[in-house]
């Protein structure tokens, strides 16, 4: 996944993505929050950057266009398909990796939700004054 552009990160995750070393051989997990995919954080960056693989987001320009970057090493859901103790992360300076899933590691977890195409948004900045509102 960190090898590949967002859209090929996308397919592998979300599209067709793998079951071996899954221990249960699923692919899908059902929750209302959960954390960012690493096809969401390539997605976040400018188009432009959309061909470049997610191990190379630590480009000054990527970064810098890329309204997810926040400067911390931050896990995703996206899992390590040959080794299910790895998972993928955004390391501090841009690029997305991947990493054993240990404590002692630390990282940000930055809650994250999806909403379906019918929801729209209506106005609000995302801040505490003016919050963002939706219309179901």
């Amino acid at each position: 996944i960190y090898s590949q552009p967002a859209k090929t990160a996308y397919q592998n995750e979300i599209v067709n993505p793998v079951t071996t070393n899954s221990q249960d051989n699923k692919t899908e997990f059902s929750a209302k929050i959960g954390l960012m995919y690493a096809s969401d954080y390539g997605f976040a960056a400018a188009p432009s950057a959309w061909t470049t693989k997610l191990n190379n987001y630590d480009d000054a320009t990527i970064k810098n266009e890329n309204w997810l970057y926040i400067g911390l090493y931050e896990w995703t859901i996206s899992r390590y398909s040959d080794d299910f103790g790895i998972a993928f992360g955004v390391y501090d300076d841009g690029s997305v990796g991947d990493n054993l899933v240990d404590s002692s590691r630390g990282g940000v977890l930055r809650p994250s939700f999806s909403l379906s195409s019918s929801i729209k948004f209506t106005s609000g900045e995302g801040t505490a004054v003016n919050p963002i509102r939706i219309k179901l």
